[in-house]
């Protein structure tokens, strides 16, 4: 996705529903639960941003009834760490590369939960040519 400073930018997909299953592209971790039951949870150094996904992905796709859960400045602390994941930047580096203002803040929240995905899906199946502005 292209941020503020013009250039493309990767985030992860961290939280998203394909055919009632939750899908991830972050590392998780095989545990077995006290009824012997098998999972895969999220590594624990993912585990605020997966949480602050599944929050957001309720709310995008109607799962929740609870309004936007974030203010302005933590959907910003939330597309940084979007960004950590790919990137050695933290709050610092993305202030002075100047990546996110109010324009684009929330393309990083869109690509974590696959709505940009399924956005550029739609529009090429609506046209014969590229996706324009992604």
């Amino acid at each position: 996705m292209r941020l503020a400073d013009g250039n493309e930018w990767t985030v992860p997909l961290v939280h998203a529903r394909c055919e009632g299953e939750t899908v991830t592209t972050l590392p998780r971790t095989f545990r077995v639960g006290p009824g012997g039951e098998p999972s895969l949870e999220p590594d624990a150094h993912y585990a605020e941003l997966c949480r602050d996904a599944r929050t957001l992905f309720d709310c995008v796709y109607g799962e929740s009834d609870d309004p936007w859960p974030f203010t302005e400045l933590q959907t910003g602390v939330f597309a940084t760490n979007l960004l950590a994941v790919n990137y050695r930047v933290g709050l610092h580096e993305v202030s002075m590369l100047g990546l996110l203002d109010t324009l684009c803040l929330f393309k990083p929240l869109q690509a974590a939960i696959g709505l940009m995905a399924l956005t550029e899906d739609q529009q090429a199946k609506n046209s014969d040519g590229p996706v324009v502005g992604a």
